[in-house]
């Protein structure tokens, strides 16, 4: 082939590189047998639509003509969208980590005929700079030692397979997952926890939600007061600094500083499902109406800015429009002091923009209250008045500009995790609109993308790609299975929730080596099938799965869940303790298996009670109706008193005595759970 294929991609990211005078290929059998014919070595591009850096080498060396004349005279060239594929990202950021002792996107690679990568890096720059070669040099650079040394070339690849092949295997762990594990977890966390700007490390910040939310239950479990501390200084410094939009809602994916000031200004999906998560989880063990106020913004924004018409949700928001980072929210003095008017120096001073501007010249909105302090002086009566009018007239400004553009595509595992986060606020905050959003966004999942009862991994504008669902996609749907059967009590969410572990273990899990993969048997074969041992920005599917099968096991008293959840949890006891920000997810299903999980009967006419304790009950707890589960164990005579609607809330194998009302509900919460409320 001698020309660009890209143009009939799902992708957009792919698209967006249709153009290119690069004779740019998917990732397809048809291009690895070319690549085998020719034996020409594969150059591997992997990004993202939303990636600033993807673009930036985009346009600098992808359009550039000279540049891709090398590319197309020596090299089969492949462009991959790492949302689309995340098995490939996996196996070629391992290999690049391996290689370089670092990973990121744009990543490229240079891969034998085979698919073997040998040697590659992040982003390069058109020309030689003082740091760093230029791309250029580097083509010719590796055709000469493909040219030259290829037997040597091929004998480092393959060194590096197994490498990687064992990197992505992991290392048994002599120790057993136990209390004293996450007390380890917390001792270590609390040395690198910013307490001046909250989070954890320097910069850049990237937001830990999946950590925080495993603080916060670790705090309701045990009342611990460093976990509450460390969540709730992080959420609120992040939501007062330029990386939540002040004005639109919504977050963007980090921090440039260690004060979330400036953000890296792209918006993600998975971020602010899990972060919604955290919000909320927050609000139910501390009531601060700070953290309120974030959430009903962020939920709004998911609906109003991210939801297609049919229920799915979209992947992204670009950092960029009118070709440069940022444009669309960054604010001039001369903006805002005309948007302001007569009330410019106290909006100046609540917005954060009463001092040097944050950004190049401009400015990155904040908020003052990131303390519960400022919170009555900032938002007396009065000012929020002016307050509320002036952030009608910003937005009203900026929807004039150009709006950076939009990843349409809906993606299962990342739209599950919006599902249980507005699940959750919908049920904290009184707001059934927000269940009623996501149940349409899991309905669309279930019908749409599933075909030939096989679901996929992408959907886009009325098309189902053909690559299907992978681990973390089958994992937090059964989570938001579950979650929905909470709000709703309707039994065939539960069997979804069911059928979707059964699916797990039967087509992704190793029961020699107790191992869940990332793809199923049904997947591609590459060089190395992979499975994720870390939470990133997501929770792995390994971690998801664990509180899956952790919440039916209490449900359905099937030891043999337990039993799995701590052979899959077992190899990871010891690195948690070294690491334990890249260990978020599986940190949140460990504390079910330490301390297992709530559950919530209640037997009778449905009232304000399952109301009650569906918003003041920990996310993780399950609550079942006794009347429409009389089949389950932990049902059995759970009866109602006096024909009243009755909750009986137990812990391991101890259940409350019948509870009739709010009061002897708050009482019994309050004097034998202590913070798990």
């Amino acid at each position: 082939m001698s020309q660009n294929e890209l143009a009939q991609a799902l992708s957009p990211y792919l698209r967006q590189h249709a153009g290119n005078p690069v004779h740019w290929r998917e990732w397809n059998d048809a291009a690895l047998r070319d690549a085998q014919s020719s034996q020409k070595p594969i150059l591997l591009s992997i990004g993202y639509s939303a990636c600033h850096w993807c673009h930036v080498m985009e346009r600098e060396s992808f359009e550039n003509d000279a540049i891709a004349s090398l590319m197309n005279q020596n090299y089969i060239c492949i462009k991959v969208d790492r949302e689309e594929r995340p098995d490939l990202d996996s196996v070629y950021m391992s290999a690049l980590i391996r290689l370089t002792g670092q990973g990121g996107w744009p990543m490229t690679l240079f891969l034998t005929p085979d698919g073997l990568p040998f040697y590659g890096g992040t982003y390069y720059p058109p020309e030689d700079t003082g740091r760093q070669p230029g791309f250029p040099r580097v083509l010719e650079s590796v055709q000469a030692a493909w040219r030259d040394r290829q037997t040597q070339v091929q004998a480092s690849a393959q060194q590096l397979q197994n490498e990687v092949a064992q990197m992505l295997q992991g290392r048994p762990s002599v120790a057993q997952p136990s209390q004293q594990t996450l007390t380890n977890v917390l001792n270590a966390l609390i040395p690198e926890f910013d307490h001046q700007w909250g989070g954890f490390g320097g910069a850049p910040k990237f937001p830990p939600a999946m950590t925080l939310s495993f603080l916060l239950q670790y705090y309701q479990r045990t009342g611990n007061a460093s976990a509450l501390h460390m969540t709730m200084k992080t959420l609120m410094m992040m939501s007062a600094g330029g990386m939540y939009d002040q004005i639109g809602g919504g977050f963007h994916r980090y921090s440039v500083d260690a004060r979330w000031e400036v953000p890296h200004f792209e918006k993600m999906l998975y971020d602010n499902g899990l972060l919604l998560q955290s919000y909320t989880q927050a609000f139910r063990s501390t009531r601060d109406s700070r953290g309120a106020m974030v959430c009903a913004d962020t939920a709004q924004w998911l609906i109003n800015d991210m939801q297609h018409p049919l229920g799915g949700f979209y992947s992204a928001l670009d950092a960029d429009s009118d070709g440069e980072e940022g444009t669309y929210y960054v604010w001039s003095a001369d903006e805002l002091q005309t948007i302001f008017g007569s009330d410019r120096d106290n909006l100046a001073r609540i917005f954060r923009c009463d001092g040097p501007p944050t950004f190049e010249d401009k400015y990155v909105l904040q908020r003052q209250f990131a303390t519960a302090e400022d919170w009555p002086t900032v938002f007396s009566p009065s000012n929020r008045i002016v307050y509320e009018a002036s952030v009608e007239l910003l937005l009203k400004q900026r929807r004039e500009r150009t709006k950076p553009f939009c990843d349409r595509k809906v993606i299962p595992a990342w739209n599950a995790l919006v599902i249980s986060g507005l699940i959750h606020a919908g049920m904290t905050f009184s707001r059934p609109e927000w269940i009623r959003a996501a149940e349409r966004a899991y309905n669309f999942i279930m019908s749409t993308m599933t075909i030939d009862g096989m679901l996929r991994r992408v959907w886009l504008d009325g098309q189902c790609g053909t690559v299907l669902a992978f681990l973390e996609d089958h994992a937090n749907l059964a989570i938001a299975a579950l979650d929905l059967h909470r709000v709703t009590g309707r039994p065939e969410f539960l069997h979804d929730a069911m059928s979707r572990v059964t699916f797990i273990i039967k087509n992704f899990l190793n029961d020699d080596t107790s191992l869940l993969y990332d793809t199923s048997l049904m997947h591609e074969q590459l060089v190395v099938r992979p499975s994720d041992r870390n939470d990133n920005a997501t929770p792995s599917g390994t971690a998801s799965t664990c509180v899956a099968l952790m919440k039916l096991a209490a449900i359905y008293d099937d030891s043999y869940y337990v039993y799995l959840t701590e052979r899959l949890l077992a190899p990871y006891t010891d690195s948690i303790s070294r690491w334990p920000a890249g260990y978020g997810g599986i940190l949140q299903a460990l504390d079910l298996y330490v301390g297992s999980v709530m559950m919530c009967i209640v037997a009778g006419p449905l009232g304000t009670l399952i109301e009650y304790v569906r918003a003041a009950l920990p996310a993780h707890a399950v609550i079942l109706h006794a009347d429409v589960h009389a089949d389950l164990t932990i049902c059995a005579h759970k009866i109602a008193v006096n024909n009243l609607e009755t909750v009986y809330i137990c812990i391991d194998t101890t259940c409350s005595a019948p509870l009739t009302s709010l009061r002897a509900i708050e009482d019994y919460m309050r004097q034998s759970i202590g913070h798990q409320q």
